[in-house]
Parts: structure tokens; C-alpha cells; sequence
């Protein structure tokens, strides 16, 4: 599982407020928030971390939302799903200016899981509908204000007369989604465009909305076609009139495009499960190197590194097991890369075993640097050459051998050559005036035979020199 700064990166990226906390009921200890909720909760990091959530956020006097907070811990402990709280009303102190403003929030909260489906943390998502609501009072009041808002936003916000089944679409409607809305337009028509795939559990849910007669906001996401066949996301928040008798007859809400957030979160949902599909799939150690905090996260929890029980999680650990041979040269590779700048290196060297043995390995990583230039992280993956270091060592062991063998032997044929080249010249020199022509032939022949043989051994030696 990524560690809780890698978690912490991503959800800072993500513009919902959210706050990740332990999983230790009661507590639910503070564990980090990102930049948005900070912002929207008027909160110091470094001063609600590692405390307890409802010690921070505690119940607001004569509000009895915090019942429906505590449920949802209790249902996501439980079930191990996301558990949704549609308005939930909080009342924030802020003591700068010495006054109190109360905050309505669509709060999800959803567990997040280890390797074995086991509870790591409990993340709260929290996205401030005060606006929206306070927005949605003020159109009830004012056709004036109405006109102007569907002017100045890019939220398409509609109308739904259910009585006569119209729909009064803003400005936006058209800008956004690229439909004229000239004529009538029935909900039957707003449901055809509808994913079909979400379109069941949203006329469900607007079914059921209509029909409880308790109930006046609407808070979904779904896919709306467009005028050009492309796919929106969008989120739409509704707030339904009804008369005495508590009948739905008017519904006021605003469609909002969310394609790109939503793209932005599956993206980074994409490579989490690429992250642990390829950490379950390889069979090279993979490791994350924090540099801020010295310490190195393994894939499969450190469990089996060559033959280890279970790695250490700091970088020191890994030193003491490269040969000390070796470290220096890996070591100068890393400052190399740093000083730099260069985001990839790449290096061999040896592993200590619980037994004492070393492993080969070739190590590649990737370093990550920060906006100032400074390496923050390296993330890379150890893979055990060991059989093929010691197949290769093998075959230069073979090949001195062979080349020894040939040098003797070469040498060997070409002493008793050499005497034979002599005495061929010797005999040249003695006899062959008075040697017939059959006699200087087979002196002659066998002359360049010798030499052509000493040629050919000498060509030998040359090659058996390494």
C-alpha cells in the first residue's frame, strides 16, 4: 500500500476537502488533511494532526448532526464501504473574528484498504453546499437574481415545473451542453440523455426523492450526453418545492460539469492500480525511496527481499547490505544524478543474504525532484542477476582455458617445426648441387609446407593471447 505521504500527495492534488484519519475507534486520531479542507475548516495542520477528530470537530450545541457522523464511522468500520452524509451542518468558531458561521457539507467517508482488505485508514470528503444552497433561497425570492446568476455562471441551473412537467433551462444549459431549448422540455427528455448505464439508479433516485415527502435536496453524479454525442460528467444538486400536503411541485437545481475533476481522480485511481498491479506481478524488488524521511517502502511489504523475512524501512538498511565494494561506486552514482539533475541511473552491484551470501543485482531508479530542483524521491526496482553474472563468469573461465590449451599446444608443434624448417634448409644448402630434380622438388616442397605450417601455428598463438 502506498505509504501516507504518497496518499497525502495525491489527495492534495484533488480540489475536495479531505481528512484522513486512523481507523481506532473512538479516537479516529488526525493523521493529515489536505490544502482544500484546511482552508475550508479554518484549520492548522500542525495543530489538530495526531489529535482526535471529535476533540477538533466537535459536536456543535443543539445540532444533532453528530449522530449521523458517528453512524457513518460505524457503518464504514463495519461494512468496509463509503458511507455518504447528504447536509451536514456544522458551525465553525472562527476566533479570529470572534464570530460563528454555520457550514453545510456533503460529506463521503470511505475506508481505504491494505494489500490484505484490511482497514488502513478512514478519509472524510467534505464539499461545502452552503453556496449552492444559499444561491438556491435566493433564486425562490428573486426571478431578478435568477436571470442574472444563469447569466454570470457556467453551472447550467434549471427549473422543473412537475406539475406541467417543463423544464426551464439557464443560460448555461446551451454554453455548456450545446442543446437549444426552444420548446417544451419534458424530464422523459432530460432522462434520454442519460448514460445508460447510470440511468436506471438516477430516475431511482429522483423516484424516490419526489415521493419522500421529508425530503427537499437532491445530491447526484452522472454522465449526460451532450449535443455532439460526447459524455459529461456531472453533478447536480436539487432542491424540490412542495405544497401542504408535502407533494413534490417544483424542483430548482444547477448541473455542474465535473469531466475534468473526474478524469483528474480516475487518472490517479488508474495508476494506484497500476502501482499494485505491477507490484504483484513482477519478480523484481520494487522500492520508494522518501528522501525526506529516509525511509524506503518495499513492494509486498518488505516480505522475501533475497531472501530476507522482512526488509527494514530505512535507507541505512539497505547500505549495510551492499558489499562494501561496491558501495562506494553506487553511492558516487547517486551524488552524480542528484548534482546533475539526471532523472534515471542505473548500476550493478552486490547484495548481502541472511546467510551471509551476496546476490547480484541490477538496480534502476527514477529520481523526482521539487520545483526548487532538490531530490525528494527515487522509486525504482532490484532485479537478481545472479544466474546470469555467474553463467557469463563461466564462459570467460572456459574461454581462458581454451586459450591456454592452444597457446601450449601451439607451442608445443612448433618447436619440433622449427627443427624440422632447419633442417630442411640445411640439407637445401649441402646437397643441392649435387642432387638430382626429383630430390630439389620434394626439398623444395617440403620447405614450403614447413613454413606454411609454421604460419598457421603462429597465427594460433597470436589469437590464443587475450
Amino acid at each position: 500500500m502506498p505509504t501516507i505521504d504518497d496518499i497525502a500527495y495525491i489527495y492534495n492534488a484533488l480540489p475536495t476537502a479531505s481528512i484522513i484519519l486512523k481507523a481506532n475507534a473512538p479516537h479516529f486520531s488526525i493523521v493529515t488533511a489536505n490544502t482544500a479542507f484546511l482552508k475550508a475548516t479554518h484549520a492548522d495542520l500542525a495543530l489538530v494532526k495526531g489529535k482526535d477528530f471529535f476533540d477538533k470537530f466537535p459536536e456543535t450545541i443543539n445540532n444533532n448532526t453528530l449522530d449521523s457522523m458517528i453512524m457513518a464511522f460505524e457503518q464504514v468500520l463495519l461494512l468496509k464501504q463509503a458511507y455518504k452524509i447528504k447536509n451536514y451542518k456544522y458551525i465553525h468558531n472562527l476566533s479570529e473574528q470572534k464570530q460563528s458561521t454555520a457550514v453545510f457539507w456533503k460529506i463521503e467517508v470511505y475506508p481505504l484498504l491494505d494489500l490484505k482488505g484490511e482497514i488502513e485508514y478512514i478519509v472524510q470528503s467534505w464539499e461545502d453546499v452552503t453556496e449552492s444552497k444559499l444561491a438556491q433561497d435566493a433564486l425562490k425570492s428573486s426571478n431578478e437574481l435568477y436571470e442574472y446568476v444563469n447569466k454570470a455562471t457556467n453551472d447550467a441551473i434549471y427549473d422543473w415545473d412537475i406539475t406541467n412537467d417543463h423544464l426551464e433551462w439557464g443560460d448555461a444549459f446551451s454554453r455548456v451542453f450545446g442543446y437549444q431549448h426552444n420548446s417544451k422540455f419534458t424530464i422523459d427528455k432530460w432522462s434520454e440523455m442519460l448514460h445508460p448505464k447510470d440511468l436506471e439508479y438516477t430516475n431511482k433516485s429522483l423516484s424516490k426523492l419526489l415521493k419522500d415527502k421529508t425530503r427537499i435536496n437532491w445530491a447526484i453524479e452522472y454522465r449526460l450526453r451532450k449535443a455532439n454525442g460526447e459524455y459529461a460528467f456531472v453533478q447536480e444538486n436539487g432542491y424540490v418545492l412542495r405544497d401542504n400536503d408535502g407533494n413534490a411541485i417544483r424542483m430548482i437545481g444547477v448541473l455542474q460539469d465535473i469531466t475534468e475533476r473526474m478524469k483528474h481522480e480516475l487518472k490517479i485511481q488508474e495508476h494506484l492500480e497500476r502501482y499494485n498491479a505491477v507490484s504483484k506481478a513482477t519478480s523484481d524488488t520494487i522500492w520508494d525511496y522518501n528522501l525526506l524521511t529516509n525511509e524506503i517502502v518495499w513492494n509486498n511489504d518488505g516480505k522475501d527481499i533475497f531472501g530476507h523475512r522482512r526488509a527494514n524501512d530505512t535507507y541505512d538498511w539497505w547500505k549495510e547490505h551492499v558489499h562494501p565494494d561496491d558501495l562506494p561506486q553506487i553511492l558516487a552514482l547517486f551524488d552524480t544524478c542528484i548534482s546533475q539533475q539526471r532523472p534515471r541511473w542505473i548500476g550493478e552491484y552486490r547484495f548481502r543474504c541472511p546467510d551471509g551470501s551476496y546476490k547480484a543485482v541490477l538496480d534502476r531508479g527514477f529520481l523526482i525532484f521539487d520545483a526548487d530542483g532538490n531530490v525528494i524521491r527515487m522509486i525504482g526496482a532490484m532485479q537478481d542477476i545472479t544466474e546470469r553474472v555467474n553463467y557469463i563468469h563461466t564462459i570467460e573461465q572456459r574461454n581462458l582455458k581454451l586459450s591456454d590449451i592452444a597457446w601450449a599446444q601451439a607451442h608445443l608443434v612448433r618447436a619440433p617445426l622449427a627443427r624440422i624448417i632447419g633442417i630442411v634448409q640445411l640439407l637445401k644448402g649441402d646437397d643441392e648441387k649435387g642432387a638430382d630434380n626429383d630430390e630439389r622438388k620434394l626439398l623444395s616442397y617440403l620447405d614450403i609446407s614447413a613454413k606454411e605450417l609454421d604460419e598457421i601455428v603462429t597465427g594460433i598463438i597470436d589469437k590464443s593471447i587475450i
